[in-house]
């Protein structure tokens, strides 16, 4: 079953887990990662070296009716989260994560390839937070869906919007080539892709 991103309420503890989890709302990790290889010591478990398994792709996602998750990758919310929201948090943490990678120094233009939910996440929710503070002197979104225009400019977000024309669906290279053209006009110093394949 996919659904890779999710929340819930924790209904049943395996042996050895934490009894105080027991009804709590939750979000989780997507990747189980090993724990012990030297990138999940440091933090990137996303490159964990063990064999590939992901919840909404290897395992059953957000689709079925339960999950079964390993409770070291469940995080608890306040009690009465709204966990419709909360299924956000982990697309949100992946676009935080990207942007402190890109080090935006002030004054540098930025383009995010892809108007869809992770683009407009990097520039609606974290532009007015992360990349605002490092002071970008334009912040661009490059999606081939003109209606994508007025959400990416909303709370402060873009400053610019790019939209080539329609988009050959599935087409990384159509996207490729498109970055590569709106660094080359804009000379953006960071293009951040999040481009998906629909």
């Amino acid at each position: 079953m996919p659904g890779h991103e999710w929340s819930g309420t924790v209904v049943e503890l395996g042996p050895g887990t934490d009894p105080e989890l027991l009804g709590k709302p939750v979000v989780g990790e997507g990747f189980r990662n090993c724990g012990r290889c030297a990138p999940c010591r440091r933090g990137d478990t996303t490159l964990c070296t063990a064999e590939y398994d992901e919840t909404g792709f290897t395992q059953p996602g957000g689709w079925a009716d339960e999950l079964r998750i390993p409770a070291r990758l469940l995080h608890v919310q306040p009690d009465g989260a709204d966990l419709r929201a909360a299924a956000l948090l982990e697309p949100a943490a992946c676009m935080a994560a990207a942007t402190l990678l890109a080090a935006v120094v002030p004054g540098e233009r930025v383009a995010v390839i892809g108007g869809g939910t992770l683009g407009l996440l990097a520039t609606q929710l974290l532009a007015t937070q992360l990349l605002a503070a490092s002071g970008p002197a334009e912040l661009v979104v490059v999606d081939p869906r003109a209606s994508r225009a007025v959400p990416a400019s909303r709370f402060r977000g873009a400053t610019g919007f790019y939209s080539p024309g329609a988009a050959r669906a599935g087409s990384t290279w159509w996207w490729r080539r498109r970055a590569r053209r709106a660094r080359g006009r804009r000379r953006c110093g960071c293009a951040a892709a999040a481009a998906g394949w629909c």
